[in-house]
């Protein structure tokens, strides 16, 4: 006799901001213990990672698998740009500049015209670009990084650290430095200005001991999202007592929804006391809307709105351990986070019936397998299944007490791969169970929107 079992799925849909969490996997294997400084990738299957001594690692299946590049570079390497479907530009120490034609497997170091730690890269075309770094240095290129030609700026030749530099167009750039310093151009880098668009801050020294400012701005990382939206993201330190230097003390994201004409701290809406001691050190906003900004240890804060409204998240997976350094991401379902020691993280979509042994959610009778999904593009749900042969499929969306609230969907389906999307706003908020006309043995699951 043929026994149905129906799968509960626990859902709390909320009518607020529904802000998607990622699943943090630690890649295994990965072939080094050095920090890890910077991610980019060439598609959706090759890309590299960047960082001390030289480090290059590669994947060209997904992230999946890294393997060590082997060059003879030993300076660190902090950025990296795509300009092309095979070209890439990496930047570092001691003017390093490498260049790569094949999507990262073979690297060419090009010197010339350049000097000084170099700590940012943005490339306009496959052609046009500019990296920047200590002593305010600002480089130029035309000629897909062969040669280098030196920009000035207000701050030339002082202590003045630039940590990103972003070019929208041809004729518009912005750089930030480590100190909060804040430059803009609109003639092709010929020629800059400053604005102020961080606050000034108190300065009472408690500590007489050392020559380092009470309070400071510590700024990581420039950050730019089509058209129009800039991040600046890092920290503020401070100096208190016989300490040996300045610590971080509050984190911070400025955002700018205009070009950089205005801006705005988007975390003074969140308690400021969860943001002591921390500092972001790298943010990446997806052109979907989703994002996600990382820092020290449990560090992240997570947004649905390009960057409008951000959430911080207490974060208890594998990653909260380590120190991030670097983020990618190519959407809400899939990115990539790196680190100090050489760690490495997949983020993709929680799976929320994962593939369990003997095909614990495989119906051998009925030639289906199923997969539900947190959607956090819609902030719903996302339901997949492969048919090995046509099947009339029935999702309904039951109340506590079993009260059918919503047919998810109802109907004949083809062999084949198919997917369904059901957002939370279909319903009011509460608890409901799914059930389903084909049989799942994982019985129940409870998850927050």
């Amino acid at each position: 006799m043929k026994t149905k079992q129906i799968t509960l799925l626990y859902l709390l849909l909320f009518s607020s901001s529904c802000f998607a969490e990622l699943d943090w996997i630690k890649c295994p294997n990965v072939p080094t213990t050095n920090d890890l400084y910077d991610i980019c990738f060439f598609n959706r299957d090759t890309g590299i990672i960047i960082g001390q001594w030289g480090t290059i690692l590669r994947t060209i299946d997904g992230g999946e698998n890294w393997n060590l590049i082997n060059n003879n570079e030993l300076s660190y390497l902090h950025a990296a740009a795509v300009c092309g479907e095979q070209r890439g530009i990496i930047v570092g120490d001691n003017g390093t500049i490498l260049i790569t034609n094949d999507a990262g497997l073979t690297w060419i170091a090009e010197t010339s015209g350049v000097y000084g730690n170099l700590y940012s890269v943005w490339m306009i075309d496959s052609n046009r670009g500019y990296t920047v770094g200590d002593y305010a240095r600002v480089f130029y290129t035309c000629d897909a990084g062969k040669t280098w030609t030196k920009k000035t700026t207000p701050y030339q030749g002082s202590n003045e650290i630039y940590v990103g530099v972003v070019f929208p167009d041809a004729r518009t750039g912005f750089i930030a430095s480590y100190s909060g310093k804040y430059l803009v151009t609109e003639d092709s880098g010929n020629t800059w200005t400053t604005k102020e668009i961080l606050p000034p801050l108190n300065n009472l020294c408690t500590s007489s001991r050392y020559n380092w400012p009470c309070r400071s701005y510590d700024i990581s990382m420039l950050f730019y999202l089509k058209p129009k939206i800039l991040f600046l993201v890092g920290c503020i330190d401070e100096l208190t007592g016989d300490q040996y230097g300045p610590t971080p003390k509050t984190a911070l994201i400025y955002g700018s929804g205009d070009m950089g004409q205005t801006w705005n701290d988007e975390l003074s809406s969140i308690d400021s006391s969860s943001n002591y001691g921390r500092r972001i050190s790298d943010v990446f906003i997806s052109q979907s809307g989703y994002g996600i900004a990382i820092g020290n240890f449990n560090l992240r804060y997570v947004t649905n709105d390009s960057g409008k409204t951000w959430k911080k998240l207490n974060a208890q997976d594998s990653a909260s351990n380590y120190w991030l350094n670097s983020l990618f991401l190519f959407d809400s379902t899939l990115g990539f986070s790196a680190g100090d020691s050489g760690c490495v993280f997949k983020l993709q979509e929680i799976n929320l019936l994962v593939k369990p042994r003997q095909n614990n959610i495989k119906d051998n009778q009925e030639n289906i397998y199923a997969q539900i999904f947190r959607n956090a593009t819609r902030c719903g749900i996302r339901i997949k299944f492969t048919l090995n042969a046509s099947k009339h499929i029935r999702i309904d969306l039951l109340d506590l007490l079993g009260r059918n609230r919503a047919t998810i969907t109802d109907g004949w389906y083809q062999p084949g791969q198919h997917t369904i999307l059901f957002s939370k706003n279909q319903v009011i908020k509460g608890c409901y169970i799914i059930k389903t006309n084909f049989s799942m043995t994982r019985s129940k699951i409870l998850v927050s929107f």
